[in-house]
């Protein structure tokens, strides 16, 4: 569960899960999420190219090379305020728990690129991948909402039989009956 809730059985699981699902959601569910997404792929699509056309060719005028980085690094900043706060909150909070999770390792290979590219922008050697950053933040966003929209689908389709929880078959001396789960005594054989 979360928060760190333990259940006993995957019913309860899902009980707990039901009880706070709207309390539990996460600002990644929101509803501006397609918008600032379909903005992060437009942004990555052309950092793609012109990063890659920047990385393959050395014969680029010291000038468009310059122009053209520096609108990447725009780019980059923009789709990181657009989806980079649910990446770092999340990481954030499980770093403070003393867990390592993706989100942590995503934050990490951003910074990094982030770093080298910002490095070889100011000297004026290496290559340039401010475009991974722009990737990684769309690439996990994507991921998280896939994930949460298959978790609401798994969680709704469990729903009729999370239903019939409070009954059970118990069986007696002339077969066996349905029943609510408080009538079951110590002693009762429940199938």
């Amino acid at each position: 569960g979360r928060g760190g809730a333990n259940y006993c059985c995957f019913g309860c699981l899902q009980l707990g899960e039901a009880a706070c699902a709207t309390a539990c959601s996460t600002p990644v569910a929101n509803s501006a999420i397609g918008f600032r997404l379909g903005v992060g792929v437009l942004v990555v699509g052309q950092s793609m190219v012109f990063g890659l056309a920047l990385n393959l060719h050395n014969d680029v005028p010291p000038a468009a090379r310059a122009l053209t980085q520096w609108l990447l690094l725009a780019g980059t900043v923009l789709v990181a305020a657009l989806l980079g706060g649910p990446l770092v909150r999340s990481a954030w909070t499980e770093l403070r728990r003393g867990r390592l999770t993706i989100e942590a390792l995503f934050l990490l290979t951003m910074c990094g690129a982030l770093a080298a590219s910002l490095q070889a922008h100011i000297t004026g050697r290496g290559k340039v991948y401010f475009e991974v950053v722009s990737v990684l933040l769309v690439v996990y966003t994507l991921g998280k909402l896939i994930g949460e929209r298959s978790r609401a689908a798994a969680l709704a389709a469990s729903r009729p039989w999370a239903d019939r929880l409070d009954m059970c078959r118990l069986v007696t001396g002339e077969g066996t009956r349905t029943a609510a789960v408080t009538e079951v005594r110590s002693g009762d054989v429940v199938e």
